[in-house]
């Protein structure tokens, strides 16, 4: 369908949301015909003035723009809608539009910038009670711990995402978080274990059929074998995985998995396998605008020129693998190839040119602490003014060094303890994350005994309630046309009958009933939403309970228009939009509000 087609539609509201479905639906095949589709939707938007389409056009053509790799641009339309979303108060939306900035952020290698925004997505995303894509959140900021070496934190998000993942019993999500789990025991040398993880993910991934996942599965599990030394085995893992993610046209994994074969192939000094697959990893990154691996394989190349001693191919991959790294923030990596262009130029005898360099990078230690690049560039410092025969600046360096020296090997000392701690936090973390897992079956199997048992009460009072309010019925119309002395007797039996139906023990037993087992949801629905009255409040426990309208109304004696205005008032109170389930979130609401410990 082309935007021309679009033009039919005369109810310019209704023809802004096909475009936008139009552009949701073919972004990810055709992202231009997406980006033109949701650039008319608004443009139509604005001339409306209708701030809802605007806010979705603007989120849409971010989208679109996103799968163009056109990043910076759709960070500035996902801020557009932003804004718009916040004056129209609406959360989700919001806790998206941020999600997508953080990606965004990500894949222009901007890590800070990313995390701000992903934990702003993901407190969002707990409070409009979307468990589901809190944990993608949750994963996205476990993997940008794990790049910033924050072991711990990234377990814990990892903890958690699984945690709601395995709730909603999404398998796609737990074998996702188990791989990245297995690469992070990996990264901290525990070998064995992140096998087990991967393997594990590696199963999950083929019982649901994702062909993107087992391959990132077996590109995991050839990495570990690379790590051991086992090249011929994660040669084969390499290749399996380079094969299915070539039939499934995914450009971004397919350079990933030849950057780490140009590696394999470096290990094993085959040096022009390496480079072939390292350009051909180059022009993928290219293709998909990934800044910091574009600067990565520039660094891979250059190693492999170095091993070669073509020195004159080695300073140039170095710098362009800085003219990428520059872009981003990642200033490890900037230092670290200011440093190799410095060494390479000092080889080749530019010497003014070096100096700027080695300036920059001691500047880049001094701001971000990077000791162990910082005693490389004094070092360099000191054999450099020794050959100009400049004694007392060589040595004034080689103090400088020989202090970094001291300082980085104290770092190092702390971290094996930081090391040591983190396993021991993860070991605890595991055995308490079992024990909550054992004690939550049997608290769930208890709630649901009690819910039966109350459910049962209740539907027999509202059954009775049904039977005595037809007999009441009756009666007043015997009343009506009765003999006065007849229609007194009949009132005194409806007196009776009033008397028993609302002060019932029974009756007065199941509500006491009902605010000890729902105390906690009672609590939270209350805290959280002031304006309840107590009969809306019970009206909810009810709800909690699957009672229908009917039933309810018999169980408090009222009529069923009665119920029914108490439920479009509680539906209000509550901010339920039109479709939303009211007894869906009553069921639901406390399983998104799970309680804490202090």
């Amino acid at each position: 369908m082309t935007i021309r087609e679009f033009s039919s539609i005369r109810h310019i509201p209704t023809r802004i949301r096909r475009l936008l479905e139009y552009a949701t639906e073919t972004m990810a095949r055709l992202p231009e015909d997406a980006q033109h589709a949701s650039e008319e939707a608004l443009r139509l938007s604005e001339q409306q003035r209708n701030r809802a389409l605007r806010s979705n056009s603007h989120r849409t053509l971010g989208l679109s723009l996103f799968y163009l790799r056109s990043y910076a641009a759709a960070i500035g339309h996902f801020q557009q809608a932003l804004g718009l979303y916040e004056k129209l108060r609406d959360i989700n939306a919001q806790a998206r539009t941020l999600q997508n900035i953080g990606v965004s952020h990500v894949r222009l290698g901007q890590l800070e910038t990313a995390m701000q925004n992903y934990q702003r997505s993901a407190e969002l995303f707990k409070r409009s009670h979307d468990l589901p894509n809190r944990a993608l959140v949750l994963i996205n900021m476990a993997v940008v711990y794990t790049q910033q070496l924050n072991q711990l934190k990234a377990f814990e998000m990892y903890s958690d995402a699984l945690q709601i993942l395995e709730a909603n019993n999404n398998e796609a999500g737990i074998a996702t978080v188990s791989g990245n789990l297995g690469l992070m025991f990996v990264e901290m040398g525990e070998n064995d274990k992140g096998l087990q993880w991967m393997e594990r993910s590696l199963d999950m991934h083929r019982r649901t059929h994702s062909v993107r996942g087992e391959a990132f599965a077996l590109r995991e599990i050839g990495t570990v074998h690379r790590r051991i030394s086992k090249l011929r085995e994660a040669r084969q893992y390499y290749a399996a995985a380079l094969a299915m993610v070539e039939q499934s046209n995914d450009r971004a994994s397919q350079a990933e998995i030849r950057i780490q074969i140009a590696e394999l192939y470096l290990d094993e000094k085959r040096y022009a396998k390496a480079q072939e697959h390292c350009e051909r990893a180059r022009a993928l990154f290219l293709e998909v605008q990934h800044t910091r691996n574009v600067a990565f394989s520039y660094n891979v190349s250059a190693k492999i020129k170095q091993a070669q001693h073509k020195t004159d191919e080695a300073r140039q991959a170095w710098e362009q693998a800085l003219h990428f790294i520059e872009k981003t923030d990642n200033y490890a990596e900037r230092a670290e190839y200011e440093l190799h262009l410095a060494e390479m130029l000092l080889e080749q005898k530019q010497e003014r040119s070096a100096k700027k360099h080695l300036a920059t990078v001691e500047q880049l230690c001094i701001d971000h602490h990077l000791l162990a690049t910082q005693i490389q560039v004094y070092r360099l410092y000191s054999e450099l003014e020794e050959s100009h025969k400049n004694a007392s600046k060589a040595l004034r360096y080689a103090r400088l060094s020989q202090k970094a020296q001291q300082e980085y090997e104290q770092q190092l000392n702390s971290r094996k303890v930081q090391d040591l701690k983190y396993r021991v936090d993860i070991a605890r973390v595991e055995r308490d994350r079992e024990q909550i897992r054992l004690q939550s079956e049997q608290y769930r199997s208890q709630l649901e005994s009690k819910s039966k048992e109350l459910n049962a009460s209740a539907l027999v009072l509202a059954q009775k309630n049904e039977v005595i309010s037809a007999l009441k019925q009756r009666i007043q119309g015997l009343a009506r046309v009765g003999a006065p002395t007849s229609s007194n007797d009949l009132r005194q039996l409806l007196s009776l009958i009033d008397e028993h139906v609302r002060g019932d023990k029974q009756m007065e037993g199941v509500t006491k009933q009902l605010s000890d087992f729902h105390q906690d949801f009672l609590s939270k629905l209350s805290a959280e939403f002031k304006t309840l009255t107590p009969t809306e409040i019970k009206i909810c426990s009810l709800l909690k309970l699957n009672l229908n309208t009917k039933e309810i109304a018999d169980f408090l004696c009222v009529s069923f228009k009665s119920v029914e205005v108490y439920r479009a008032r509680i539906r209000k109170k509550l901010g339920l939009k039109e479709g939303d389930n009211l007894s869906a979130f009553i069921v639901g609401y406390e399983s998104q509000h799970p309680h804490t410990a202090a």
